[in-house]
């Protein structure tokens, strides 16, 4: 009978406690009025009353689109240097492609130093380059050599050498000209025993009719014995070595705004007249912040002439620098032929011009000339009455004089 008894308990205590469970798990997994799930701190407690939802804000119509540049104005100085918004592909440019907006100027007659491995496995490189990319004689043509480890420090190399050859040549033909890279502290070299190599060729009368029959580009071959026995190493580089133009910048410069854009008109003088093409880079008064690159070309006859050089209004309106600019890193470049130039030498800090204020140049972005050119068919009234075709398409005769007679693709019987 008590055995009777303690199971009838034992039954009911378990069922008990299964109808606890299934309680507390739906307490525990029903959503909250917020949406999210939360859990009951007692069932003994009871539980505070959900507060009503808020009153959702009223709709505040959307602010207008602000150029980036508008933008960048109250952001930290890093923004600042973002001179327009990133465009698609085939969006159209609110800048012309003479005039560009500019967040770092360079001289265009110097190039960055090239870096090259020389071990991966140790970290060995090598840094080099041309001192100066455009060289005009009597100038000599300068390379600069040094190997660094891992860490930077530079390293000792031998049988160091660079050799100059023209455009046009192979360099099983040649001729190559050759000049040693020293660390003696003589001729281009700053100081003995740093482990910094300098080669300096002055081209004789010679090699420099050589080298101007190829072109104004020399190919530059640098080669070492590396160090920790690595061998010999060869790197390519290049440089223009050209006579310099029948024009120079003779610095009888003058500012004005024309239709909305600074234009500063460039004094050149000319011994041969020619077209020229001269670029430069317009800077804050203080010569620290680049605001626009602009090119132009223009026929200058012999004697003393000018070009105009325009920035577009757009560009210095989004800078928000006020005047006076500083005009840097002009170049001046005589065309000889269709697609090539001769380089001259940069003169920075070129020009000053007047205070501008920002602002009071236009906003209104670059809008291209539209293409007045007549489309010529079959169709036009200059056409009508004119005898058709002698041969469609489909009946033209075979060219057999053809070296290679175009071939269809699809047809004919399978190939055995």
């Amino acid at each position: 009978m008590a055995s009777r008894r303690r199971r009838r308990f034992t039954v009911m205590g378990a069922a008990g406690l299964l109808l606890l469970l299934l309680v507390w798990l739906s307490i525990g997994s029903a959503p909250s009025r917020g949406g999210s799930r939360e859990r009951r701190a007692s069932t003994s407690e009871s539980p505070e009353p959900t507060p009503p939802p808020a009153t959702p804000p009223p709709s505040r119509p959307a602010a207008p689109p602000r150029s980036s540049a508008e933008l960048a104005r109250g952001a930290p100085p890093g923004v600042r240097e973002v001179p327009m918004p990133i465009r698609l592909l085939n969006e159209r440019s609110p800048f012309p492609p003479w005039c560009q907006p500019l967040t770092e100027g360079t001289d265009p007659s110097r190039t960055v130093a090239e870096d090259n491995p020389v071990d991966a496995k140790t970290g060995i490189h090598v840094v080099m380059g041309p001192r100066k990319y455009v060289v005009h004689p009597p100038d000599p043509m300068i390379i600069d050599v040094k190997v660094l480890n891992r860490l930077g420090a530079p390293l000792p190399i031998t049988n160091a050498v660079a050799r100059f050859r023209p455009d046009g040549t192979t360099v099983e033909s040649g001729p190559w000209f050759e000049a040693p890279l020293v660390d003696d502290g003589t001729g281009a070299d700053f100081a003995a025993g740093d482990s910094a190599y300098a080669a300096a060729l002055v081209p004789s009368d010679e090699q420099r009719a050589a080298l101007f029959k190829g072109g104004e580009h020399v190919f530059v071959e640098v080669a070492f014995e590396a160090p920790n026995g690595l061998g010999l190493m060869r790197y390519a580089l290049t440089m223009i070595y050209s006579r310099e133009p029948n024009a120079t910048l003779s610095g009888k410069d003058s500012d004005q705004v024309v239709g909305g854009n600074l234009v500063v008109s460039v004094g050149v003088t000319a011994t041969q007249a020619g077209t020229y093409r001269v670029i430069g880079s317009l800077y804050s008064g203080d010569g620290q912040r680049a605001i626009a690159f602009a090119s132009a070309s223009a026929p200058v006859s012999a004697g003393d002439g000018s070009i105009p050089l325009s920035f577009f209004g757009k560009v210095i309106h989004d800078s928000g620098i006020d005047g006076p600019y500083e005009l840097r890193y002009m170049m001046l470049f005589e065309r000889v032929q269709e697609g090539q130039e001769i380089a001259g030498d940069t003169v920075d800090d070129a020009y000053t011009t007047a205070a501008y204020s920002a602002k009071s140049f236009p906003d209104a972005a670059w809008v291209p000339p539209t293409d007045d050119t007549e489309v010529v068919d079959m169709n036009s009234p200059s056409q009508q009455g004119k005898p058709g075709p002698l041969f469609s398409d489909d009946q033209r005769p075979p060219n057999h004089a053809a070296v290679n007679p175009p071939v269809t693709i699809g047809k004919g019987p399978p190939t055995k």
